[in-house]
């Protein structure tokens, strides 16, 4: 990732004390930041093997989205919080909203499938391809979580991609 696509970028790394496992970055709510965080999901579990580490990219995405979409975040002046913790098992991404919207469900949950409707199909991926998830509503904010677990992925031990 170039500085340039940082640049004007309000961008606050959380207290690594905090979190011991991991580490986390706060983005304002906006769309055009979703490549911004798949290539921070992505150099956050790099030394993982390649199918975790789309995976983690792809889910990670999926939440931060649903983040921006159907949350206070998605709002001018809104911030979404992405935490990805490296733990021996698994890799855990947690994703945190400023919460619902007035008058808006609370956070994510599973539509029913409707094919002819747009969207609404990404948190059955993220429930069919994670090995745990969940959502945990705290002081007015939504997080949105999964873990993948290492012997999820057909490699299980960590591998270096040469770039």
């Amino acid at each position: 990732m170039s500085t340039n696509a940082l640049s004007g970028l309000a961008v606050v790394t959380v207290d690594p004390d905090e979190y011991p496992s991991g580490h986390a970055v706060t983005v304002p709510g906006l769309a055009s930041l979703a490549p911004l965080v798949r290539a921070y999901l992505r150099a956050s579990v790099d030394l993982l093997p390649t199918e975790t580490v789309d995976l983690v990219e792809l889910l990670g995405a999926e939440l931060f989205t649903n983040a921006v979409r159907h949350s206070r975040s998605g709002d001018l002046g809104g911030l979404v919080t992405v935490l990805v913790h490296s733990l021996p098992d698994r890799v855990q991404v947690r994703v945190v909203d400023a919460g619902p919207r007035d008058g808006q469900p609370s956070g994510p949950f599973l539509r029913p499938i409707d094919l002819d409707r747009e969207g609404g199909l990404g948190m059955h991926l993220v429930a069919t391809e994670a090995s745990r998830w969940g959502t945990v509503y705290q002081r007015g904010h939504t997080s949105a979580w999964f873990d993948i677990d290492h012997a999820k992925t057909p490699s299980a031990q960590p591998v270096r991609r040469i770039r």
